[in-house]
């Protein structure tokens, strides 16, 4: 009877998603309107703001930035325990109104209205963390901020995840930086690594992020 009692409620909520999400859809004025309007409460963009290309991207955790990272003794204990540490899961995007948007995965100060919107087929399990404008952020390589760092990771070691294109390649270490917000040192697909350095570039100056979530965290892995 417990088994029944399971299947009876994931078939009735099965159904009412895709009701809600249909009636969402007629309401947004189609896919694309609703897409968008994900988007917007994903990066934290303004309203009628339009998502133009999006990135995969993994928050970097590590000797570099310690400031960000687990300590020692955190570490230590996970070991023991047997868990790890990542980064965590982020998203980039590149909007009409030519900024650059983050966000990052949920974590323990995601409010419950989001978290709701997750399972009403309107969140994608990511809330904001940044968003830079005009003058635009310092984008630059990893490898150029941390030069000569014996800790710098190798190759080998970054995040080996699919992009947006479907390939699966090691990600690319950024580094933006502005002057009144924390900096965020961050693993990029490779696509969009090279779509935000040409981004910074284009008319490019130090900038203030326009929104941040505070603090920057690092997430366990599993």
């Amino acid at each position: 009877m417990a088994y029944l009692g399971v299947a009876l409620f994931v078939g009735v909520y099965l159904i009412w998603f895709y009701w809600n999400r249909a009636r969402k859809l007629r309401e947004a004025g189609g896919e694309d309107e609703f897409g968008q309007r994900i988007w917007r409460r994903q990066f934290g963009l303004a309203p009628g703001e339009r998502m133009l290309q999006y990135f995969n991207a993994e928050m970097y955790i590590g000797p570099l930035r310690p400031d960000v990272s687990p300590s020692t003794t955190e570490r230590v204990l996970s070991a023991m325990a047997g868990h790890g540490y990542r980064g965590a899961l982020a998203a980039v995007a590149l909007t009409d109104r030519g900024r650059l948007a983050i966000a990052i995965e949920q974590g323990e100060d995601t409010t419950l209205e989001d978290r709701v919107a997750n399972y009403t087929g309107e969140g994608m399990g990511m809330d904001p963390l940044a968003i830079y404008g005009s003058p635009k952020p310092s984008v630059r390589r990893g490898e150029q901020v941390f030069a000569g760092d014996p800790k710098y990771p190798a190759t080998t070691q970054a995040p080996l995840r699919p992009g947006m294109d479907g390939r699966v390649a090691r990600f690319h270490l950024l580094h933006v930086e502005s002057p009144h917000a924390q900096p965020i040192t961050i693993w990029v697909e490779p696509l969009g690594a090279e779509a935000l350095l040409n981004w910074a570039r284009q008319h490019g100056s130090a900038g203030l992020a326009e929104t941040r979530r505070e603090p920057l965290r690092w997430t366990a892995a599993e």
